[in-house]
């Protein structure tokens, strides 16, 4: 639990790096009350939009709804298409007028443009991380080492080692005091819904309490990783084989764990003693205290 904050003696930039944990959109920026605002003092939060596509657009709409709370702009872009840009700047300036302050000379372009973007907040700005999940974990990790606080549209990447990554930036977020929020979690699957259509449900998350069957560390360029099998729920008819990352503390054959993670896919195994086993494929961490 966060410690309480008194509005008497900080700033709202303050208030957003050492007030409580942040939700995304309307439940981050909203949190603030409009009587930290000390008269004088340039408490605006500037935003750095990544990606201006359609996901980027609407995260930069639900913060900037809640602009009443307190001053809160866009104040930098980045794209790999600039044409994308123009066309996000002049939406969002018609539904917010005013709050979108992006001149020609903070509109980036190119694969470090969010670089540049980044570099032009100020401790207690935010970076609307926006892009697809494949190239986000190197946003995120550029964001936290420049002290930005950081909004993420979705919460996983594409693979284990990106998912690592985001832990471990997470991780030193903790420890400079900054935010990582995110607008929305991913939607929840389940086993059957993975069985019947798993193209479908990749991406969704599933939660779920099981015994440890088997669990092996693997060593990889992006540190060590776990792999193994586990049950969903006490019985074996249903089966999980799961890539984790992050800690593994008091996790052995036998434990009984939860475990998160996003569907990578199903597989289907045939036993020795005849049948087949079908399980679910996940990418994620397990449920204990030093994952959290």
């Amino acid at each position: 639990m966060s410690k309480s904050v008194s509005k008497s003696n900080i700033n709202r930039r303050e208030f957003l790096k050492k007030g409580g944990s942040i939700a995304a959109g309307a439940s981050v920026l909203g949190s603030f009350q409009s009587g930290s605002v000390f008269a004088g003092e340039d408490n605006t939060i500037r935003l750095a939009l990544i990606g201006c596509g359609g996901r980027g657009n609407g995260a930069a709409g639900d913060a900037m709804s809640v602009a009443y709370k307190g001053p809160i702009k866009l104040y930098a872009m980045a794209d790999l298409v600039k044409a994308k840009m123009d066309s996000s700047q002049k939406a969002l300036s018609k539904r917010f007028i005013g709050q979108v302050d992006v001149s020609e000379d903070r509109k980036f372009t190119g694969f470090d443009g969010y670089k540049k973007a980044i570099d032009i907040l100020r401790p207690g700005d935010v970076a609307m991380c926006t892009t697809r999940a494949y190239i986000r974990p190197l946003h995120v990790e550029y964001a936290i080492s420049k002290g930005i606080n950081v909004f993420m549209e979705k919460p996983f990447a594409s693979d284990p080692a990106g998912l690592h990554r985001l832990l471990r930036a997470d991780a030193v977020a903790k420890r400079k005091g900054l935010k990582v929020a995110q607008v929305k979690a991913l939607p929840e699957s389940g086993y059957k819904s993975v069985m019947k259509d798993s193209d479908e449900e990749r991406g969704r998350h599933i939660c779920t309490r099981g015994k440890i069957i088997q669990i092996r560390a693997e060593k990889t360029a992006y540190g060590k990783l776990y792999e193994g099998v586990m049950t969903m729920g006490w019985s074996y008819s249903k089966v999980v084989k799961y890539i984790a990352v992050g800690s593994t503390r008091g996790v052995n054959q036998g434990s009984r764990v939860r475990f998160c993670g996003v569907v990578i896919g199903r597989s289907s195994n045939s036993n020795v003693g005849g049948g087949t086993t079908h399980s679910v494929q996940l990418v994620g961490v397990f449920d204990i205290t030093e994952n959290q």
